[in-house]
């Protein structure tokens, strides 16, 4: 049985970052991680259980915390899911963004507590995943890497690529390069680096396997509720939760119309106030 892929520890970072009430430093160093979160002191720092997602499953092999997931369960700081053979998983992220994982892929997201905060990185040793959100920072065996955009990471024995289709990545490891929209970068084992330039074609083809998979879900459309597709619910909000969406897509009542039930004061009809008849002297 091919290994399961696994996502470890998801994510207190990402919970800082898209609470957008943390700061980043980047620190580069022989035995330090990429990327630093300091917090101001009295920012409260995202806890093991907090949400920081909701899970899209496609196929039957996606499991969250050892357990076949559900369409719709919440993604907490702390949390593993797994996925096996021809199965998907896509986590979007409640501030926005999302990140898919291609079958036989075993990225871990790890959190590390340092002396001035906490740092976050994807660590993946083989496989192929997608990534749309900011600031993340990716390691594999040869490379070390922050990403401030939209990319595609594929990783053998042999190399790891990142293409980037929107933003930009930093390199780290090996060498420090700036890899712009429009290039991949690869970084062999044993020959160095190499960095091109790609054309929208070669671009498409290098994310077609996300065509491999579909999400269900739910929309919300002119304050109405149906299941649709992920992709398909273009001019609305989408959720894999319904219950969730269910609480912000319901119309809003107009302002009510509040009665006491107390009794009007009676109307008096009174005679028109007369006049003097003007008088003129003899």
């Amino acid at each position: 049985m091919r290994q399961l892929f696994s996502i470890k520890n998801v994510l207190l970072i990402v919970a800082l970052l898209q609470s957008g009430c943390v700061t980043t430093q980047s620190t580069v160093g022989p035995n330090s991680m990429i990327e630093r979160i300091s917090a101001p002191p009295a920012t409260k720092i995202p806890e093991t259980g907090d949400t920081i997602g909701i899970l899209g499953v496609s196929g039957s092999n996606v499991f969250l915390n050892g357990e076949r997931a559900q369409n719709g369960a919440l993604v907490k700081v702390g949390d593993t899911i797994t996925t096996g053979q021809n199965s998907s998983g896509l986590v979007d992220f409640t501030s926005g963004g999302f990140f898919q994982l291609d079958e036989n892929t075993d990225p871990i997201f790890l959190v590390k507590r340092l002396s001035e905060g906490v740092c976050i990185f994807i660590r993946i040793f083989k496989g192929q995943s997608f990534l749309d959100k900011q600031d993340f920072c990716i390691e594999s065996p040869v490379l070390e890497a922050i990403s401030h955009s939209q990319i595609n990471i594929i990783v053998t024995t042999q190399q790891s690529g990142i293409t980037v289709l929107k933003g930009n990545v930093a390199m780290v490891r090996p060498q420090p390069v700036r890899v712009k929209a429009g290039q991949r970068i690869i970084v062999h084992k044993q020959d160095g680096i190499s960095l091109k330039s790609l054309s929208e074609p070669q671009l498409a083809d290098i994310v077609r396997w996300r065509n491999n998979y579909t999400f269900q879900g739910w929309c919300c459309a002119d304050n109405k509720l149906h299941s649709s597709d992920r992709n398909q619910c273009t001019t609305g909000n989408f959720s894999f939760n319904k219950a969730q969406l269910e609480r912000s897509c319901a119309p809003r009542s107009e302002s009510p119309n509040i009665r006491f039930n107390l009794p009007l004061p009676p109307i008096r009809n009174k005679p028109p106030k007369m006049q003097n008849p003007s008088y003129t002297p003899g």
